[in-house]
């Protein structure tokens, strides 16, 4: 009795301690006040139970399968058509979601996405496609069989039969606590398959491409090499500080062991020879059927003086922010180089911590290369009421630094503009953006920016075999080539590369572009792609920052941006990947609403 109690209370623990790791995750982007040891407690708790159980968890998981059972959710009239809505069952204890498609056909599966816990009810609903996307940042999945296909959600959801017995609805489901999320089924490894995929690079990317492999059935083998260690969720280091490092890895080591994926942590590749297909780290040389080059981005470090100065900073992986975190104490005083989101993401971090934050940029305001100056400008009100002072349309001079000695290294004092004032800092922050990491690929053509060109399968036509994705390509669109810097896009492609490589294929990439930023607790999405535009349609209340705007060339609506109109950015995603966006004379009163029926 004790060790079937001690299952049982190791698995609730167990899964109670991943609900509150989900909700600080949460916490980290929404900004909860949740306390801050309640995640150490629950895994405690969880190690309690789990030594009760003496290995027989297991067991359990086994008996509670065998506890499938029936509920009655409700009558079909109950539930319209092209509607989807959150339920509880298990005496309330358990939540799952209910669709209905709009030719009578219901289908069941967990509530929450995998990402950041949205309600999935709240989402998109696509019957085209059998998908259900959050809300909040793009995340899709496949109602038929919970599988993630789109966005930041990794795990897949759970799904369950449903049916209709005299106009009732009824749904079968397995023993209570039902589980919030699962694993997408994967192929094992085969030693007979001799083929070799290697991964270049440990980001959003190629951890993507890493899980797909498995997924899509290839059973050769997979070598990730990750020069910084395992993957993390990145967007989260520059949002939010106080994040615990720990709680931010995408997956547990034991995860790479599970799905037979060789892990090089801490270590760099000097060379990738297409010709030979083979991949050079240190004096190791790998061979290659194929090889996703996912390497990102370098920051990087604008050619003024004093810009190497030791407490000159720039944010990009988990070292970066830890020594963020260690300089940054209440009281001191930053300059941070740069308006974009990664500048002003991390200013909004710092001065909820206490700091005095001046932000130079070359622009007027906030985010005007991207959003213009009307929204951008909308960010300034909130930014000084905040206490964050902004200096727009400036140049720096220089970063001003203190005089080495023997015990300490120059560090940056101060930041001079182009008209000789200074501005005083304890230390400095770079988001001066990235350049792609690509000097370890020979053998291809690469364009100005140091990007790679592919078609528009995310492959290289110079080098069979080699495929690029994320920030270093750039991808065939029209009569050129675009390059995105999106971590969503990222995930995205490392998963429709992966893909092309399991099936022999190569299908086109087409996915929309999709990204969030959170600044002062204020959520921005960004859908669709507009580095030219003549006119901005808005709907709402910039004062108020909840609003709608269409970025428009001509009568082509391009990109979508909301704030404070989930599931609006989810609701056009859709439309622009099927092509049936409104175009610009259509966007008369009360058009972003619409956008949710269409």
């Amino acid at each position: 009795k004790v060790e079937a109690c001690g299952s049982s209370f190791a698995a609730l623990a167990m899964r109670s301690a991943a609900r509150v790791s989900r909700a600080l995750r949460r916490a980290a982007t929404v900004r909860l006040p949740l306390r801050p040891h309640a995640s150490t407690l629950f895994r405690s708790i969880a190690a309690v139970g789990a030594t009760l159980a003496s290995g027989s968890y297991l067991m359990l998981q086994s008996r509670c399968e065998a506890l499938e059972h029936d509920v009655t959710v409700g009558s079909v009239d109950q539930f319209a058509a092209g509607e989807m809505y959150e339920i509880r069952v298990h005496n309330k204890e358990d939540v799952i979601m209910l669709a209905r498609f709009k030719n009578g056909d219901f289908y069941c599966t967990g509530a929450s996405c995998s990402h950041y816990s949205a309600s999935l009810a709240d989402g998109v609903l696509n019957e085209t496609n059998f998908t259900v996307t959050c809300p909040w940042h793009d995340a899709a999945f496949d109602l038929r069989t919970g599988k993630p296909i789109r966005g930041p959600g990794l795990d897949g959801i759970p799904v369950y039969s449903v049916r209709v017995e005299d106009g009732k609805v009824v749904v079968t489901l397995p023993g209570a606590p039902l589980d919030d999320f699962c694993h997408p089924k994967t192929s094992a490894r085969d030693p007979k398959n001799e083929k070799r995929v290697v991964i270049v690079g440990g980001g959003a990317s190629g951890m993507a491409a890493a899980e797909t492999l498995r997924q899509e059935g290839f059973t050769g083998a997979i070598t990730m090499v990750c020069p910084e260690g395992y993957p993390v969720d990145r967007p989260v280091l520059s949002k939010n500080l106080n994040t615990n490092i720990d709680e931010i890895y995408l997956r547990p080591p034991e995860f790479f062991d599970d799905l037979e994926i060789e892990v090089l942590l801490k270590k760099k590749v000097s060379k990738i020879d297409p010709i030979a297909k083979t991949v050079t780290i240190g004096g190791e040389v790998i061979h290659y059927d194929d090889v996703i080059v996912a390497t990102g981005g370098k920051p990087i470090r604008p050619p003024f003086p004093g810009v190497n100065l030791n407490n000159v900073i720039t944010i990009r992986n988990v070292p970066d922010n830890l020594m963020l975190k260690d300089v940054a104490k209440p009281g001191k005083k930053v300059v941070i180089v740069g308006a974009s989101f990664i500048g002003m993401e991390v200013a909004s971090s710092l001065a909820r911590k206490g700091l005095d934050v001046t932000v130079i940029a070359m622009e007027d305001v906030p985010f005007e290369r991207v959003l213009g100056k009307q929204i951008g400008g909308s960010f300034l009100p909130l930014v000084e009421k905040k206490r964050v002072k902004f200096i727009g349309g400036a140049k720096v001079a220089q970063i001003k630094g203190s005089a080495a000695t023997k015990n300490e290294p120059a560090r940056a004092t101060g930041v001079e503009l182009g008209d000789g004032s200074v501005v005083n800092a304890d230390f400095v922050v770079l988001g001066t953006g990235v350049m792609p990491e690509t000097a370890m690929v020979e053998g291809v053509d690469k364009l100005r920016d140091r990007s790679i060109p592919v078609s528009a399968s995310l492959s290289c036509p110079q080098a069979p075999g080699l495929w690029a994705v994320g920030d270093i390509a750039s991808v065939e669109h029209g009569e050129g080539h675009r390059r995105i810097e999106h971590w969503c896009v990222a995930m995205n492609m490392g998963r429709h590369a992966a893909r092309n490589i399991a099936r022999n294929s190569k299908e086109p990439f087409r996915d929309v572009p999709f990204f969030w930023t959170a600044i002062f607790g204020k959520q921005l999405r960004y859908v669709g792609h507009a580095m030219e535009y003549d006119d901005t349609i808005i709907e709402g209340d910039l004062g108020k920052m909840v609003f709608v705007a269409a970025y428009c060339k001509g009568d082509e609506v391009k990109a979508i941006v909301t704030m404070g109109r989930d599931p609006v950015a989810a609701a056009a995603a859709e439309l622009m990947r099927s092509h049936k966006f409104p175009r610009k004379q259509d966007l008369t009163s009360g058009w972003s609403s619409r956008l949710l029926h269409n």
